[in-house]
This record gives structure tokens, sequence and C-alpha cells, in this order.
């Protein structure tokens, strides 16, 4: 695996895997080193991919996935957006000789100067698995049939009846998609404020340009939600209690995508704050969001 951050030359010499219950965490290091003497130095040039277990437990193996991963030495820039990435794991094994196997691809430039630093970065890995645990599934498998996208939020009935996805270019001119999911009918650009909605995840169009069509990935939603004492908050789903699954793309503005979803909460303990939604959906593409919300 190798690369170039902002001019700098990486080139991935050693990596590394630690299994936990509910996700498994690959570090690629530009030095040589062994299980024993891991951790991040000061002057490490790194990469780490973090997959969740998912319902299945299998860390979605086999399927390319648009996930975000996190950089070290990178000259600021602390993670590169899952829009702008497409990662496999490919094996994950346990036992003498243990492995985990895969592949990253990522292209990125921060902001929309086109003189902005590029990290670019390609290849395969074999991880020695330092750690491992008892795998077990991230979150419980759930009904992504029913239409449209609904479930319990604060402990009431919601139906999410309204799916945006805005368009922006990546580093390389294609288009990422971002979703966006209401309770009420939303226009593009609206500035009516509604609460709860749900955002977050974007997704980009992977190697086959379709939007990884057909392959469940795991995704980061927040719900921005009242809080029941003074506001709003923005309530992370749990990490590994999110999906999305694209069946279908057209990213031109005024296209439709198709495709289902999954948000939860599992550990939150203020049911004000609680929340399980799931469904499939029909997203109208809309242009670059004006951030009115």
């Amino acid at each position: 695996m190798c690369g170039v951050w902002a001019g700098r030359a990486f080139e991935g010499t050693t990596a590394v895997a630690d299994v936990y219950p509910r996700w498994v965490t690959v570090t690629i290091y530009d030095r040589k080193l062994t299980c024993a003497s891991t951790g991040l130095r000061p002057d490490d040039m790194a990469v780490q991919l973090t997959i969740p277990s998912g319902p299945a437990g299998d860390f979605f193996v086999s399927h390319d996935l648009s996930v975000p991963i996190e950089l070290s030495g990178a000259g600021g820039v602390s993670e590169v957006p899952a829009g702008n990435v497409s990662a496999r794991i490919d094996e994950v094994r346990i036992g003498n000789g243990s492995v985990v196997r895969g592949h990253v691809e990522m292209h990125f430039a921060p902001g929309n100067d086109k003189d902005a630093p590029r990290y670019d970065l390609s290849g395969s890995f074999d991880a020695m698995v330092c750690s491992a645990q008892p795998t077990v599934p991230s979150m419980p498998a759930v009904d992504r049939a029913r239409s449209p996208v609904q479930g319990l939020v604060a402990g009431k009935s919601l139906t999410f009846a309204t799916v945006l996805a805005y368009v922006r270019d990546d580093a390389e001119g294609k288009p990422i998609l971002e979703f966006k999911a209401y309770p009420i009918a939303v226009e593009c650009h609206s500035v009516n404020r509604a609460t709860p909605f749900l955002r977050g995840v974007e997704v980009g169009a992977g190697a086959r340009g379709d939007y990884h069509a057909g392959t469940l990935m795991p995704a980061r939603w927040v719900m921005q939600m009242n809080d029941g004492h003074s506001g709003e908050r923005s309530v992370h789903a749990d990490d590994g209690a999110g999906l999305i699954e694209i069946d279908s793309a057209d990213a031109r503005v005024g296209g439709v995508v198709r495709g289902s979803l999954a948000a939860m909460t599992l550990e939150e303990a203020d049911p004000a704050l609680k929340y399980s939604v799931a469904g499939s959906f029909t997203a109208t593409v809309c242009g670059k969001e004006l951030r009115a919300w």
C-alpha cells in the first residue's frame, strides 16, 4: 500500500489488526514493528481503518465499503470522510498465523480550492492480528424492507417519508452523496426547521461508479433531536449500529436514489434520546447543500 499525502510519500510497511467483539481495527504503519511494539509515535505516518462486525458479525467481509479512515502524520488531516474512501476486508482469520486481509483506496482534497493538498492512497494489506476477542454482532438484524423509513424516536412512532441526497464532487470530480431523512415534507433547500431529522451519512461512487449498489455498508448516522430539556442535541447512533444500502443511484441533480437504512441507539439511558429506525427510501438528489439547517 502506498500513496502521497500533501506532497509526502507514504509506503505501508507493517499492518497490524486488533479484533474486538464488535469491530476490527487495522493500522498500517510506514515502519517495521511487531505486536510487542505497536502504538503510534509522533513522527509516524499511519492509516487506521475500523470496520464494525455488523448485524451478521462478519465485518461485511468481501464487500467494498464507503467508510471513513483516520490518518496520522498527514499534515493536519486526521480523517478522510467516508465518501472519499472505498475499503474492503477480504478475510478475518483468528488462530495460528492470524491475519486480516483487505484493500483501501482513497482520494481526498480538503475544501474546494484546486490548489488544496491532495491525499491519495491505494493498495492491499495483510495485517497480523495482535489481539483478538470473540466476535458478536454490533447491532441486531432489523427489517429494512418497510417503506418508508420508520421507527421509535424518544418513545414516539415516527415515519421519515422525506429522504434527500445532497451531491458534491470528490477530489477526482466524482459525485459524493450525503443523506438526510425527515418526518415532514422537505424540499432540497428549505429553511424550515424540522426536529428530529436523520443526517450524516455520505456514500462515494466506488470503483464501479454505482455507489456500491447492492452492498450493505456500515454508516455513521446522527439524529438531530430535541433533548427534552433546553434545546436540540445531535445523538449519534451507537458504533456499528448504523447501516445503508444503495439499490440504484442516478446522482444527477433531480435524479433519484433508492435504498434502505437503519440507525439505532443501543446503550443510551435517557429515553428522550433513544431511537431505532429502519426502512427503505426513495431520495431526491439535490444540488450542493446550502447548510441552512
